[in-house]
């Protein structure tokens, strides 16, 4: 009986850092891709390709994200749901700095 509770325990132990390990890796791939699309924005409005505007929109959007994110995370448990909804904002947001990159207005 002891040898069962024993390894009932070893075996949650070993769920539960697989979990956390797997969340940790969506937050470190989250904050690389934040920190991506900041640099993306950054070369845009070095170039001349964002205006003013619209980077300080693409800055607002980035902004909140990372709010959803930190409520996210303030549980201490990322579901399939959370991940998902991430996923679309930064996809969101990845088309829009395209988008404003190659659109026809450039800074005057």
């Amino acid at each position: 009986m002891k040898k069962l509770i024993v390894t009932i325990g070893i075996i949650t132990a070993i769920i539960i850092s697989i979990d956390v390990q797997a969340q940790d890796n969506i937050i470190n791939k989250t904050d690389k891709r934040q920190a991506v699309q900041k640099v993306r924005i950054a070369e845009g409005v070095a170039s001349g390709e964002v205006t003013r505007m619209e980077a300080k929109r693409l800055r607002a959007e980035q902004r909140m994200i990372r709010r959803t994110e930190s409520r996210i995370e303030a549980d201490g448990i990322i579901t399939r749901r959370e991940q998902r909804k991430l996923t679309s904002l930064q996809n969101q947001a990845s088309r829009d700095i395209r988008r404003q990159k190659n659109d026809a207005q450039v800074r005057g």
